[in-house]
């Protein structure tokens, strides 16, 4: 196993972030909610508040509005590193977390798909449990969110660079929870990769 990092923030996004109709769509960052700590589940992932609020997450499958295709997306992840590179190309408004991953994950150095090996092991900071995340994948950006970090509506080629850009895992990955208990993720637990 190689330690590629620490979970820095947990959130989740209660509804669907890209509002409207195309070609008139947009990308809405009000539905995303910084969580305590992090459920996990073989159907989808759960944010939970100090108050005792379990809130589900809309890529999980018994979201009323749920996002999630054919049970790929259920989690998703991303890297402090990448946030670093789409705040020095599109601005500082584009914040921590806009992309709306469950997991950030603070890391010096981008991280391509292809450093984070078979799986993912998140190891709890107090007890040294294992929890194990499967079926690592991209997740690719979309139009929208091309417009969001551009802050325009860009078209053509700028696009076409945009959207390479986002590629490769910068916008951030998939995986999928297939444990039989529901662990929970906390700030400060450490990730590593196997290979």
């Amino acid at each position: 196993m190689q330690l590629i990092g620490t979970v820095t923030r947990l959130q989740i996004q209660r509804d669907r972030l890209k509002e409207g109709k195309i070609p008139n769509r947009v990308y809405r960052t009000t539905p995303l909610m910084q969580v305590d700590t992090l459920k996990l589940t073989p159907r989808g992932v759960f944010g939970l508040q100090m108050d005792g609020a379990e809130l589900i997450d809309v890529h999980h499958i018994d979201h009323p509005n749920s996002r999630n295709r054919e049970n790929a997306n259920g989690l998703s992840f991303n890297f402090t590193s990448h946030y670093v590179a789409m705040q020095l190309r599109f601005g500082k408004h584009f914040r921590a977390g806009d992309a709306g991953e469950n997991i950030m994950i603070a890391a010096m150095n981008a991280v391509p798909l292809a450093e984070l090996g078979s799986h993912l092991i998140i190891e709890n900071a107090s007890t040294k449990q294992h929890t194990r995340l499967d079926n690592l994948m991209i997740a690719e950006p979309c139009a929208e969110f091309s417009y969001y970090c551009a802050k325009e509506r860009i078209t053509g080629e700028r696009l076409k660079e945009v959207l390479k850009f986002l590629s490769f895992g910068m916008r951030g990955y998939y995986a999928t929870f297939n444990g039989d208990e529901n662990p929970i993720i906390h700030e400060g637990d450490r990730v590593y990769a196997v290979h």
